[in-house]
């Protein structure tokens, strides 16, 4: 399943959480196709840190009616307030780098 095709199958579900693609295309039809499937922001690589943790800042800005306290997808499992990610149940040991990109949000 390509990214269109994901964005597409989480919007259809229903799922609000929000979607940064990263990607090597760069070409507007590519960027446009994206948008409409479903996807909230598009980052081309390469691109800097920095960059990529506004631009999640960005998203995470969103009221809370339209952003859930819990990000899931599969078998992962995000909770910005709390710094956490688990995956199949178990919490992710994250580096200080990710620690430090949490601080930022």
């Amino acid at each position: 399943m390509d990214g269109y095709e994901i964005c597409k199958q989480v919007r259809e579900w229903n799922i609000t959480v929000p979607i940064l693609v990263l990607t090597a295309r760069a070409e507007t039809d590519s960027k446009v196709k994206l948008l409409q499937s479903g996807a909230d922001d598009y980052l081309v690589k390469p691109f800097s840190f920095a960059e990529l943790v506004a631009r999640v800042r960005a998203l995470m800005r969103r009221p809370a009616e339209s952003l859930p306290e819990t990000l899931l997808f599969a078998d992962i499992e995000l909770k910005p307030s709390e710094r956490k990610v688990m995956r199949s149940g178990k919490e992710v040991a994250l580096t200080l780098k990710e620690l430090d990109c949490w601080n930022t949000l």
